[in-house]
């Protein structure tokens, strides 16, 4: 009997892959034909967690060689992108030419880096090099500088390396700076043009994030969301992980189970994780054992608990956002923060409209308890001052966290993040809130 442990089983990683890995026809089956059958850039997007790399890796290494490549804020150019594929490669030696006074190319030299240019590179005028086997008197050569910007010159530095692959993966896309987007959009057209498929994972809502249509992309790059994540997928990830721990929880259970993570699979493997940690199931059992709903209930809610209270990142971010505000937007984020942490659980995708946080804003403010202390000019517009405060918070979330948290689409407000939600859903947070200070007390 082979023996799985918890963490093989239930969690969120993906080298190696989980054992409860869970295939969709219309996620993976699409994927598997797009890797063999199509020759555009593959663009997959989803939220945090939604096992966006898992699909990838459990996939592409039956078809393709590729490169992977992890990226970030520090990356400002997609110059420092091909800086760091160029460092994967292990050939030492690039090629240098002397010219006798016959005018016969020959010899060679080591240059400073880790791979070899292409010949055309060499120029004379640079670097001295050593007398070719016939005794001839040599002069002095060089390089040209390549230009590490373009893509052409990354492609033949590749090729003369026979370092040349199907894919290049580019992790955490949505990491990246506006400006990097721009220029690599502009790239992505080239490497079409030279057959070199990239694979781009992002933590988007929408698929333009790479700005598709400006760009005239739309014909080279192919879309795949990762979500939703549908209640019977979501059960048999449940399922499928239970079977090899030898465990089964009822339909009720599984049910509950499915409608605490919110849609997220990523959600999903945690819970199950501390669960089955917290009814002292580490690995796989010796016999068949199944648990009932009705007699785990606590348990389970013990485990929501002590899951929600682990993720300090969504407190982190509400309490950054909160210092963005000032009197001149009659401090709207400050009072965003406490709609989301007094809305007992409620939340939803599509949080709030600009009215509805003004109308919140302007009930709050006329409270005596705020009255008293915080005074707005009498002209003050609570729906200019809402509608504005929401028109920059897609830029602020992301300037002020690595995860996507709030989206805005000039209508309504979304929480993109479902970490934050189950947060502000299951966390005991009133001992947060209080910490979070009146801007205009700072």
């Amino acid at each position: 009997m082979t023996v799985y442990k918890l963490d093989d089983v239930f969690n969120v990683r993906t080298e190696p892959l989980i054992e409860s890995y869970f295939a969709r026809e219309d996620v993976d089956g699409k994927l598997t034909s797009l890797l063999t059958n199509n020759d555009k850039h593959l663009i997959i997007y989803g939220g945090s967690k939604q096992g966006k790399t898992s699909l990838v890796k459990k996939h592409i290494d039956e078809f393709s060689s590729y490169y992977d490549l992890s990226v970030g804020s520090h990356y400002s150019t997609p110059k420092d992108m091909y800086a760091s594929l160029l460092c994967k490669i292990s050939a030492k030696v690039k090629r240098s030419a002397s010219k006798s006074k016959e005018d016969n190319i020959s010899g060679e030299a080591e240059m400073s880096g880790g791979f070899k240019l292409p010949s055309f590179f060499h120029i004379g005028g640079k670097s001295k090099l050593g007398a070719s086997s016939g005794g001839s008197e040599s002069e002095e050569v060089g390089y040209i500088e390549p230009n590490f910007n373009d893509p052409n010159v990354i492609h033949s530095i590749l090729v003369e390396n026979d370092a040349l692959k199907d894919f290049i993966i580019l992790e955490n896309v949505h990491f990246l700076k506006e400006e990097f987007i721009l220029k690599f959009a502009e790239d992505l057209r080239t490497w079409h043009d030279l057959n070199v498929r990239f694979v781009i994972l992002g933590v988007w809502k929408e698929q333009d994030e790479l700005e598709l249509n400006e760009n005239n992309l739309r014909d080279r790059c192919f879309s795949l969301p990762v979500e939703p994540w549908n209640d019977e997928d979501l059960e048999e990830v449940v399922k499928t992980g239970s079977k090899l721990l030898k465990v089964s929880f009822c339909s009720k259970f599984r049910e509950e189970l499915v409608k605490s993570c919110l849609g997220s699979v990523g959600l999903l493997q945690e819970i199950m994780n501390k669960l089955c940690e917290k009814l002292a199931v580490k690995e796989t059992l010796s016999r068949e054992t199944e648990f009932k709903y009705e007699d785990y209930e606590a348990v389970l809610s013990d485990a929501l608990g002590l899951k929600a209270r682990e993720y300090r990142d969504p407190f982190k971010f509400l309490k950054k956002l909160s210092g963005k505000s000032n009197l001149e937007n009659g401090y709207c984020y400050y009072w965003l923060v406490r709609f989301l942490y007094n809305t007992e659980g409620e939340h939803r995708n599509n949080l709030l409209t600009v009215k509805e946080l003004a109308d919140y804003m302007e009930t709050e403010i006329g409270k005596e308890e705020w009255s008293t202390i915080l005074t707005l000019p009498d002209d003050f517009n609570y729906y200019k001052a809402a509608l504005k405060s929401l028109n920059k918070i897609n830029e602020i979330s992301r300037s002020i966290s690595k995860e996507n948290n709030l989206y805005f689409d000039e209508k309504e407000l979304f929480i993109v993040n479902k970490y934050l939600v189950f947060y502000l859903k299951y966390a005991d947070y009133e001992s947060d809130l209080d910490l979070i200070i009146p801007p205009w007390e700072l």
